[in-house]
């Protein structure tokens, strides 16, 4: 497993630019390459043609390019002078998030490193996210970075682990980053607690009390996990909701990388079931890799959103 081309899309919004400086320090210790790529999104049904004129408006999409263009070429520049090898795209499209994944698709990329905007309630809703939907429907790994990062560390790596085949997909990402930085992995498993009915009695006894020898269990199944590893592993099991639980814990025991698995959920499903991954890259703080349950897959082509994922 190599990490040697890293797609950095960008919005020149302060979130894509601490994404940036983040893939710069990142690229830096892998010996990789930076690929940044802007999308200008086409609004074909305004037709502005018909208000402006045809040469007012290539006009104006000439002067625009230009200015994203040399941004992109300052971005490259910045890259350089860190001796990171990086170069530049613009790409049109009706969506930006299809077209990124358009773009990931027909070209070799190793990881997406993207900005996230951490938008929760109203705003979330009404706006949705592209980088949530890169990190549900991504072909490769995903790696998101909230504003408030202003420093690059990774001596600290947290991989939840629910037991489900999906999950164990982190682990080879985990070990595989901890050897390149000299980091540690924190091996966490978070006991769901269950919802019961206001009728029960009050201090109603919780699934690790009742349930004979669950954490013994649970701490043998960790055990098992990266037990050849030559890095050091932590293990810890906590109880609660998992993603608020899993965001907490990166926060209060100081983990510099989370790493998650998405299987990729659409449709129907993902409006009844969600997903914990989603989750945790909108509410957390601390950068977040979610790799793809299929990654590696090459008859994995679920990359089109449909039309109202494509407008959320």
């Amino acid at each position: 497993m190599n990490i040697y081309q890293i797609l950095v899309p960008t919005d020149f919004s302060e979130y894509s630019q601490c994404a940036f400086n983040y893939a710069i320090q990142f690229a830096k210790k892998l010996n990789a390459s930076l690929t940044l790529i802007h999308v200008e999104v086409i609004l074909h049904s305004l037709q502005p043609e018909a208000i402006f004129g045809k040469s007012k408006i290539e006009s104006s999409i000439r002067s625009t390019l230009e200015d994203m263009e040399s941004q992109l070429q300052e971005m490259v520049d910045q890259a350089e002078k860190e001796g990171v090898q990086a170069n530049f795209t613009v790409i049109q499209g009706k969506s930006a998030a299809q077209s990124l994944l358009d773009y990931v698709q027909k070209h070799p990329m190793d990881l997406v490193i993207m900005g996230t905007h951490g938008r929760t309630g109203i705003k979330h809703f009404l706006l949705g996210s592209i980088a949530e939907k890169m990190v549900r429907m991504s072909p490769i790994p995903v790696l998101t970075v909230h504003k408030s990062i202003t420093d690059f560390r990774l001596k600290n790596i947290l991989i939840p682990v629910d037991f489900s085949e999906y999950s164990y997909k982190a682990l080879d990402y985990g070990e595989y980053l901890a050897s390149q930085f000299q980091s540690e992995i924190t091996l966490l498993h978070v006991v769901e607690t269950l919802p019961y009915p206001t009728f029960y009695p009050e201090g109603f006894t919780p699934a690790m009390d009742f349930i004979p020898n669950l954490q013994q269990r649970i701490d043998e199944s960790l055990q098992n996990l990266l037990k050849d590893s030559s890095v050091p592993v932590h293990r810890i099991i906590r109880t609660g909701t998992p993603s608020p639980e899993i965001v907490h814990f990166a926060q209060q025991t100081g983990q510099d990388l989370i790493i998650l698995t998405t299987r990729g959920l659409t449709g129907l499903e993902h409006i009844l079931i969600g997903s914990t991954t989603e989750r945790v890259v909108r509410i957390s703080e601390t950068p977040v890799l979610t790799i793809p349950s299929k990654v590696g897959d090459p008859s994995s082509t679920q990359l089109n959103l449909s039309d109202s994922e494509e407008n959320a």
